[in-house]
């Protein structure tokens, strides 16, 4: 698709100097040489000129808006480059917060406690259900039935989950934090 600021943007910046020389040069000719040109070309010839030199004048003019535009649009990348990496850096700090807490916490799992307690089948199954955002169609035993699965198992499967969950919030909160800070660079 063609476009004026395109096309304006590949000329040399020399050519609109040019045409406003060649529009002087038509226009200075007509006055010192006006006595041996017809009357009849005399005023198309001045028209020519001014078109010339108005030609050249808007040329130049939007070539100087584009580079200020240019000269904008460097500036803002700059300060958007500035901004991802403020936010990157801040979200990694989280990150690796985040990473050393739940180590922490996921040390604290033991399986002594394993041989007291086995989880009954209905915790199993309301958990699972929970994990897969479904609701299972059939009725699972709640009788207070043992599941076979150990205290620590479920112990470390939340502790994970809870985790995965942080780290999602935390991208979520530096995404936001990142659309937020590049709207106030470009409104």
């Amino acid at each position: 698709m063609f476009s004026l600021n395109w096309f304006l943007g590949l000329i040399p910046s020399w050519v609109p100097w040019f045409i406003i020389a060649s529009g002087a040069a038509i226009f200075i000719f007509e006055m010192v040489f006006g006595m041996i040109i017809p009357v009849l070309y005399r005023l198309p010839t001045r028209m020519i000129a001014i078109i010339v030199i108005s030609l050249g004048c808007y040329v130049e003019g939007r070539q100087d808006v584009l580079i200020n535009a240019k000269q904008e649009i460097q500036e803002a990348k700059v300060e958007q480059v500035v901004v991802t990496k403020y936010i990157v850096k801040k979200y990694k700090e989280k990150r690796k917060k985040l990473n050393h807490d739940y180590a922490k916490i996921a040390d604290q799992i033991t399986t002594k406690d394993d041989r007291m307690c086995t989880l009954p089948e209905s915790f199993v199954s309301v958990f699972n259900n929970a994990a897969k955002d479904s609701i299972s169609s059939t009725a699972k035993r709640t009788d207070g039935a043992a599941s076979g699965i150990e205290l620590s198992a479920a112990e470390k499967t939340i502790v994970e989950n809870y985790e995965l969950y942080h780290r999602v919030a935390e991208q979520l909160k530096a995404l936001q934090e990142w659309i937020r800070e590049q709207q106030q660079l470009n409104p």
